[in-house]
């Protein structure tokens, strides 16, 4: 086949030749623009647009992981267990726990003999916080101190 294309070539003219080199360059480089150049530029253009876009995402990323660092912080760590969940939010109220009644993994019963209304308004807003939430409770008042006892049903969210 190449003793062919030499025959081929040797029996073309010294102007034939030059033109067929010439067209075969050009082929060559529309080629290498289509299919190489192009891409390439096309590809450039679209990070040039998009890069800055990602950039601010990534920097809105970098400021909420801080936020959610700072407020993961500022709540107190979640206990291992109910009893103990419990127990802790009483003690950040500044309430004594009562009596926990653990009725599964997940709820408990708790009896409060005894907490001012305050403490025990603040006991029951604190609850979300370490993962409880009230299934049922009643309040009943202690005359008028301002105290009640607490009879509540928790259950760990």
């Amino acid at each position: 086949m190449s003793e062919a294309l030499r025959r081929l070539w040797a029996g073309r003219s010294a102007r034939e030749r030059a033109v067929i080199t010439v067209a075969t360059t050009l082929v060559v480089v529309a080629l290498a623009y289509a299919y190489v150049w192009l891409p390439v530029a096309h590809e450039r253009n679209r990070l040039l647009d998009r890069v800055p876009r990602l950039r601010a995402e990534a920097l809105a990323l970098e400021r909420d992981a801080r936020d959610i660092e700072r407020l993961t912080a500022s709540t107190p760590p979640r206990p291992l267990n109910l009893k103990a969940a419990i127990e802790q939010a009483s003690t950040a109220s500044g309430i004594a726990t009562g009596t926990v009644t653990l009725r599964s993994p997940e709820s408990a019963g708790v009896s409060i003999a005894s907490a001012r209304a305050e403490q025990a308004l603040a006991w029951v807003a604190r609850l979300p916080q370490y993962g409880i939430r009230v299934e049922n409770m009643q309040v009943h008042p202690l005359g008028d101190r301002g105290t009640v006892r607490i009879d509540a049903v928790l259950r760990s969210r």
